[in-house]
């Protein structure tokens, strides 16, 4: 059920006793806390991804010079109108 409801809005409650319910269309949808003693993030691993950032960046960049070219060739006004609308959806 809570997949279905993947990008969909929720509300959360915190009630008078501290816990904590998530609720879509009155309903109670089921969940687990974790606190931050079970979040087991090592240092390096924080290091790598804020490294990542960069490589992303050069490799979105790469693709976008790469469908500029592929746009000078296509031909009609179709192809052209489909490319814009798939790199939109990608972008």
């Amino acid at each position: 059920m809570t997949r279905a409801l993947a990008g969909q809005r929720v509300t959360v409650f915190e009630l008078d006793d501290g816990t904590i319910q998530v609720r879509h269309a009155g309903k109670v949808l089921p969940m687990t806390q974790f606190g931050k003693e079970d979040a087991n993030i090592a240092p390096g691993a924080v290091v790598a991804n804020k490294m990542l950032a960069g490589v992303l960046q050069q490799v979105k960049d790469k693709q976008a010079k790469k469908d500029s070219g592929k746009f000078d060739k296509l031909r009609t006004q179709r192809e052209k109108r489909l490319h814009l609308q798939r790199t939109k959806a990608v972008a």
